[in-house]
Parts: structure tokens; sequence; C-alpha cells
């Protein structure tokens, strides 16, 4: 019996769906690791996954700092910061922000190219 090729994509795209679906229903069930351990193995996976490249460097990127920590942990409890905690990141936040010294907020782009 000779298929022709839009249902062979079709069969083809079903068949990955269905994949996906499966692979999909059976992380809902859990995967009975707790939380420790899921964050142990994307850390590993992070750290195979990711290397230095220029002027970035993984560790700077993954860093985990009060900010990113306290985002994490509303995100993962599904509730938005306290809008006094939010203010409070912010401000510490800004305080990092190296404003150009000469009031010129563009820069020379071909600077920037090299960078890049």
């Amino acid at each position: 019996m000779k298929f022709k090729t839009s249902t062979k994509l079709a069969l083809g795209a079903a068949s990955a769906a269905l994949l996906v679906a499966g692979c999909a229903g059976g992380m809902s069930q859990g995967s009975g690791m707790t939380s420790a351990e899921l964050d142990a193995v994307t850390q590993q996976v992070v750290k195979d996954s990711f290397h230095d490249k220029g002027i970035v460097k993984v560790s700077q990127v993954f860093a985990e700092d009060p900010t990113m920590k306290a985002c994490n942990a509303a995100d993962v409890a599904g509730q938005p910061l306290a809008p006094a905690r939010a203010k409070e990141i912010e401000a510490l936040n800004m305080k990092t922000i190296h404003w150009p010294a000469n009031g010129k907020y563009l820069g020379d782009w071909k600077e920037g190219e090299k960078l890049a």
C-alpha cells in the first residue's frame, strides 16, 4: 500500500504529537524527585551545557544574587512579590547602574560590536 507524501507527513506529525503528549503526561504525574534533587540535576545540566565565551562568564550569568533568589522563590510559590519587597529589590538594583559620566547615553556602536 502506497501513501501520499501529505499522508506520511500527517501521520508523522500525529505520531510526534502523541509522543510529546505522552512525555508531558508522564512529567505531570511527578518524576519522583525532590525539589533539591531537581535543582541539583538542573545545575549539572547548566554546568555541562554552557561554557564561558569572551567576556561572558557562565558563573556570572547563572549566579543567584538576592534579587534572583527572591524572584525565583516567589515564582515557585506562585505568588507575586510583596510590593514593599519589590521596591526594596528595585532600589538595590538601581544602585548598581553606572550612568555615563559625560551625560551621553548613546555610545559608539562600533565599540559595542567589538564586545559582542
